[in-house]
């Protein structure tokens, strides 16, 4: 089921950093779902992993670009895939 928020859940989320993707830091837009730099809202533990749907510690801003490369990762399990890749990348 897509989640599908409230406009008073998507200024919430928009509003903990400062408008800003957790995970690259691009700076998000929350007006024009069309634009490339639209937030979208990521589940830190997804809830395909038994995470809380709606509650806004589990609800944090980020880019389409980043959110669908996390896709259902736990955030812990997500930093660990990009901290090998750095890695990988650096050899």
């Amino acid at each position: 089921m897509k989640f599908n928020p409230t406009k008073k859940i998507r200024q919430r989320v928009f509003k903990k950093n400062s408008g800003r993707c957790v995970y690259c830091s691009k700076q998000l837009q929350n007006t024009n779902p069309r634009k490339s730099d639209y937030m979208t809202i990521d589940h830190v533990i997804p809830k395909s992993a038994g995470g809380p749907k709606n509650r806004i510690d589990n609800l944090v801003p980020a880019c389409n670009d980043c959110n669908s490369k996390k896709a259902d990762h736990c955030l812990l399990e997500w930093i660990d895939i990009l901290s090998t890749r750095r890695l990988h990348a650096a050899v």
